[in-house]
Formats: C-alpha cells, sequence, structure tokens
C-alpha cells in the first residue's frame, strides 16, 4: 500500500478519534411532530426475585407481600399508593362502571347471555368489574421521560386500577404512579415521595394472542392527571405490547401526549 496513503488515513482517523473524544455532546433539535409533544417509554423485563425478607423488593420494587405473606394484590393500588379512602375508592369504580358500560356496551350485549340493554349492561358491569393492582415484581418502569434525566434502571411506575373480562377480552381504567425520586427508607407503595400520576383507560377490549408466549397488543386513551381531572391539558395514547405468559413476563409501552391548546390529535401525531 502507498505510504502516502497510508498516512492520510491514520491522520483521518486520529482525527475523527479526537472529534468523538472531545466534542460535546450533540443535543437534537429537531421538532417532534406535532401531537408528540411529550412522551415516555416503560418497559417490564420480568419478576424480580422478591419475598418478604428482601428489603430491596419491598422499598425499591414494591411491597410484595403483607403482613400475612400474601401477594398484595387487588385494592392495594388504590388505597396505599394513591391513598384513596372509602368514599374516593367508590367513586372511582363508579366511573370506570360508567366507561365500561358506555364504551364496551355492544359487545357486551352481543356476547352476554341475559343482557339486553344498557340498564342491563350497567347491572352486569357492576356485578363483574374488578380491582387490579400490577405485580410490582414484574420491574416495571419508565426508562424515557420529556424533558427529564432519567437513571439507566429507570423510574418505578405503580399501576392498577379497575378491569372488566368480557369473553377473555378485558378492558381496563386506572393510573400510572411513576417514582421520579427514589427514597430508599420509604415504602415503595407510600405516597410520600415525588410522583407523576396519569389516568389511561381502555379504547378497545384487550384481545389476548391465541399463541401463549406471542405479544398481546393495547391500546389506551391517556391524560397528565388523575381519572377526574375536568378538561385534562394534556391527553395522549398509551400503545405497546405486553406478554403474560412466557418465562419472563413483560411489558413494551409508548405514551404519547400533547397540549390539547396546540394540536386536534394529541398523542396521535400528525406531519
Amino acid at each position: 500500500m502507498n505510504t502516502t496513503r497510508v498516512t492520510r488515513i491514520f491522520v483521518l482517523l486520529a482525527g475523527l478519534m479526537s472529534f468523538s473524544l472531545n466534542s460535546p455532546a450533540v443535543t437534537l433539535t429537531t421538532k417532534p411532530h406535532s401531537g408528540f409533544g411529550f412522551h415516555m417509554a416503560y418497559i417490564a423485563s420480568g419478576f424480580d426475585n422478591c419475598t418478604g425478607g428482601n428489603d430491596r423488593c419491598n422499598t425499591e420494587s414494591g411491597l410484595v407481600v403483607d403482613d400475612n405473606g400474601e401477594l398484595v394484590t387487588g385494592d392495594h393500588f388504590e388505597r396505599v399508593t394513591l391513598g384513596r379512602d372509602e368514599i374516593e375508592l367508590e367513586q372511582h369504580r363508579l366511573a370506570a362502571i360508567d366507561l365500561f358500560a358506555t364504551r364496551f356496551d355492544d359487545e357486551i350485549i352481543a356476547e352476554i347471555e341475559g343482557v339486553h340493554n344498557l340498564s342491563d349492561v350497567i347491572a352486569w358491569v357492576n356485578n363483574n368489574i374488578t380491582p387490579f393492582t400490577l405485580d410490582p415484581r414484574s420491574g416495571y418502569r419508565a426508562i424515557a421521560i420529556s424533558g427529564q434525566v432519567v437513571p439507566t434502571r429507570g423510574f418505578m411506575v405503580r399501576d392498577g386500577g379497575w378491569q372488566i373480562v368480557v369473553n377473555g377480552r378485558i378492558g381496563v381504567f386506572g393510573e400510572y404512579s411513576i417514582l421520579t425520586q427514589f427514597n430508599p427508607s420509604a415504602n415503595a407503595f407510600a405516597k410520600d415521595r415525588s410522583d407523576l400520576v396519569l389516568h389511561y383507560q381502555s379504547r378497545n377490549l384487550i384481545n389476548f394472542n391465541p399463541d401463549p408466549f406471542g405479544p398481546t397488543a393495547f391500546d389506551c386513551e391517556i391524560w397528565l392527571g388523575d381519572y377526574d381531572e375536568v378538561n385534562p391539558q394534556w391527553k395522549g395514547l398509551a400503545q405497546g405490547l405486553f406478554n403474560p405468559s412466557s418465562p419472563s413476563p413483560n411489558i413494551r409501552n409508548i405514551i404519547t401526549l400533547d397540549n390539547v391548546n396546540d394540536t386536534q390529535n394529541p398523542g396521535l401525531g400528525t406531519n
């Protein structure tokens, strides 16, 4: 090889190395599409090996078991994480019933025996709605939040609310509570740390993938704030995949929101 050419190659490489090592970090300034003014990404990568005696699980990953050694389920998220009392809990349940009965009435009438009209639908939903708390061992975390410096491990996401099952398909109505500051001395389910609350509700019933190891899609509308927020300013979509049946259950959730005053399609995006 020509020695002059080799010398030029080494000079070029040296210049590239100097640029990559000494140049300041590049900041992307491209304006996002309208409708995507605020975005988040959540992942759950599988169960932590948690037991009642594991302090890390009880503080960072959530209160996995109660004083009787039972796994935290049901309305624990509502009562403890969000601190709702009996009246607030019932108000939240009634709001979920209203959403399920009005949004999925056609499916319920068509598929549930003995349900013929909206009054029947409301009664059926009232009798079949159940609370849920996402298993905190799943490691559900926000790994990206617009305008926030997120640690590599991400911020813990607590998730819970109400659900309805219609012939194996599920509708959900709940909240995400994101711990944006971690305090290892506080219980992860206690509402005594900085958190970011977003309400979500199913746009469509979730159809589980017939392949037990295949991903299932979900599609929810979402807004910044609690469920009873009047005219929320930031609205959008939470859409993603989850696989509850794999050896290591996982979730991939992309959330896009925008200011309702700036776009007619918050969370949808327009070119």
